[in-house]
Protein backbone atom coordinates (compact mmCIF):
# COMPACT_ATOMS: atom_id res chain seq x y z
CA UNK A 1 0.00 0.00 0.00
CA UNK A 2 2.77 2.57 0.85
CA UNK A 3 4.08 1.48 -2.89
CA UNK A 4 0.91 3.06 -4.30
CA UNK A 5 0.75 6.06 -1.61
CA UNK A 6 4.35 7.37 -2.62
CA UNK A 7 3.74 6.90 -6.22
CA UNK A 8 0.26 8.69 -5.85
CA UNK A 9 1.73 11.29 -3.82
CA UNK A 10 4.22 11.98 -6.24
CA UNK A 11 1.67 12.40 -8.59
CA UNK A 12 -0.24 14.85 -6.36
CA UNK A 13 2.91 16.86 -6.28
CA UNK A 14 3.17 17.06 -9.88
CA UNK A 15 -0.25 17.80 -10.67
CA UNK A 16 -1.87 20.65 -8.49
CA UNK A 17 -5.38 19.51 -8.89
CA UNK A 18 -4.66 15.95 -7.91
CA UNK A 19 -5.22 14.52 -4.30
CA UNK A 20 -4.84 10.60 -2.58
CA UNK A 21 -7.04 9.51 -0.30
CA UNK A 22 -5.57 6.80 1.77
CA UNK A 23 -8.34 4.56 3.41
CA UNK A 24 -7.40 1.82 5.58
CA UNK A 25 -9.89 -0.62 7.59
CA UNK A 26 -7.96 -0.06 10.84
CA UNK A 27 -6.32 2.51 12.47
CA UNK A 28 -2.87 3.99 12.00
CA UNK A 29 0.01 2.29 13.83
CA UNK A 30 3.79 1.99 13.02
CA UNK A 31 3.03 -1.29 10.75
CA UNK A 32 1.00 0.95 8.65
CA UNK A 33 4.10 2.21 6.93
CA UNK A 34 6.51 -1.00 6.83
CA UNK A 35 7.95 -1.05 9.91
CA UNK A 36 10.10 2.79 8.70
CA UNK A 37 13.80 2.36 9.63
CA UNK A 38 12.96 -0.48 12.04
CA UNK A 39 10.98 -2.81 9.23
CA UNK A 40 12.51 -6.11 8.06
CA UNK A 41 12.91 -5.24 4.47
CA UNK A 42 14.53 -2.01 3.78
CA UNK A 43 12.97 -1.25 0.38
CA UNK A 44 9.38 -1.67 2.34
CA UNK A 45 10.57 0.67 5.19
CA UNK A 46 11.90 3.22 3.27
CA UNK A 47 8.57 3.19 0.90
CA UNK A 48 6.57 3.46 4.07
CA UNK A 49 8.55 6.60 5.46
CA UNK A 50 7.70 8.20 1.48
CA UNK A 51 3.98 7.15 2.50
CA UNK A 52 4.12 8.57 6.02
CA UNK A 53 5.98 11.89 4.79
CA UNK A 54 3.44 11.92 1.89
CA UNK A 55 0.18 12.36 4.59
CA UNK A 56 2.47 14.68 6.49
CA UNK A 57 2.78 16.86 3.72
CA UNK A 58 -0.58 17.05 2.72
CA UNK A 59 -0.07 15.70 -0.68
CA UNK A 60 -2.41 12.49 1.03
CA UNK A 61 -4.60 11.92 3.21
CA UNK A 62 -5.60 8.88 5.11
CA UNK A 63 -9.26 7.79 6.56
CA UNK A 64 -9.24 5.13 9.27
CA UNK A 65 -12.11 2.68 9.92
CA UNK A 66 -13.12 2.74 7.01
CA UNK A 67 -14.98 -0.53 5.88
CA UNK A 68 -16.75 0.16 2.03
CA UNK A 69 -20.29 -1.03 1.83
CA UNK A 70 -21.48 0.91 -1.16
CA UNK A 71 -19.87 3.32 -4.23
CA UNK A 72 -22.41 5.33 -5.34
CA UNK A 73 -22.00 7.77 -8.77
CA UNK A 74 -22.13 11.52 -7.87
CA UNK A 75 -22.30 12.67 -11.61
CA UNK A 76 -19.18 11.46 -13.47
CA UNK A 77 -17.39 11.15 -9.65
CA UNK A 78 -17.70 8.39 -6.79
CA UNK A 79 -18.53 8.18 -3.41
CA UNK A 80 -17.62 5.23 -1.07
CA UNK A 81 -20.28 4.75 1.62
CA UNK A 82 -18.62 3.08 4.89
CA UNK A 83 -20.52 0.10 6.79
CA UNK A 84 -20.99 3.01 9.64
CA UNK A 85 -23.29 5.25 6.78
CA UNK A 86 -19.82 7.86 6.45
CA UNK A 87 -19.40 9.35 3.02
CA UNK A 88 -16.22 10.79 1.88
CA UNK A 89 -16.16 13.56 -0.86
CA UNK A 90 -16.80 12.57 -4.43
CA UNK A 91 -13.78 11.12 -6.39
CA UNK A 92 -12.63 11.12 -9.92
CA UNK A 93 -10.87 7.67 -9.85
CA UNK A 94 -10.46 4.91 -6.82
CA UNK A 95 -7.43 2.36 -7.12
CA UNK A 96 -8.35 -1.00 -4.94
CA UNK A 97 -5.44 -2.37 -3.41
CA UNK A 98 -5.21 -5.47 -1.10
CA UNK A 99 -1.49 -5.91 -0.32
CA UNK A 100 1.66 -6.89 -2.38
CA UNK A 101 5.03 -6.26 -1.50
CA UNK A 102 7.02 -3.51 -3.26
CA UNK A 103 9.40 -5.62 -5.72
CA UNK A 104 6.26 -7.57 -6.75
CA UNK A 105 5.90 -7.28 -10.57
CA UNK A 106 2.29 -6.10 -10.88
CA UNK A 107 3.37 -3.05 -8.17
CA UNK A 108 2.01 0.17 -9.22
CA UNK A 109 6.08 1.80 -10.06
CA UNK A 110 5.50 -1.50 -12.78
CA UNK A 111 2.72 0.32 -14.32
CA UNK A 112 3.56 4.31 -13.32
CA UNK A 113 4.53 4.92 -17.03
CA UNK A 114 0.81 4.27 -17.79
CA UNK A 115 -0.94 7.18 -16.02
CA UNK A 116 -3.20 9.43 -18.23
CA UNK A 117 -1.63 12.79 -19.70
CA UNK A 118 -2.47 15.68 -17.80
CA UNK A 119 -5.16 17.66 -19.28
CA UNK A 120 -3.06 20.68 -19.73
Amino acid sequence: MSTALALLADLAGDEADTHAVWILRRGIGDATYGGGEAGRLPARGALGLRAKAAVEKGHAGAVTGFRTRAVERDGDRLVLVAEDGRRLDPVDEVIVLTGFPPTSPSSPRSASASRPPSPR
